[in-house]
């Protein structure tokens, strides 16, 4: 057990954002879970709104940032084409995905035209 106050003080920090990211973790699995489920079992209404809840658990924990980017995004591509390869016997109507504003590709300026060339300096004569 540490002696120092701030010590004291980090390792509650730590148990209290420990058991958080836990819950946030735990979330986003069963959110994972039930969108395969749903898949498994080919019921249109129960995807989507798997789906929805499985996106917005991801993109709550990318924002908050507890958790790397990387393979949460990861884990929701893999979604998507889990998705992908499911043949419904309805067709499914899926709004696309928003991206978070840190992940939408960048707009690109249009270029400007090139500069006209400017006239040939005089040289002037030695002296």
């Amino acid at each position: 057990m540490p002696i120092i106050k701030s010590a004291i003080k980090r390792a509650r920090q730590t148990i209290t954002r420990r058991s958080r990211n836990l819950q946030v973790k735990r979330a986003i699995k069963q959110d994972i879970t039930a969108l395969y489920t749903a898949i498994s079992t080919g019921e249109a209404e129960n995807i989507t709104s798997s789906l929805s809840m499985a996106y917005s658990q991801i993109d709550r924990a990318v924002k908050k940032a507890p958790f790397t980017k990387t393979p949460l995004l990861a884990r929701r591509a893999c979604s998507l084409k889990q998705l992908l390869r499911f043949q419904p016997k309805k067709p499914l109507q899926l709004k696309p995905p928003k991206l978070l504003p840190s992940l939408q590709p960048k707009k690109l300026l249009p270029k400007s035209p090139l500069p006209k060339k400017l006239p040939p300096r005089k040289l002037l004569p030695r002296l």
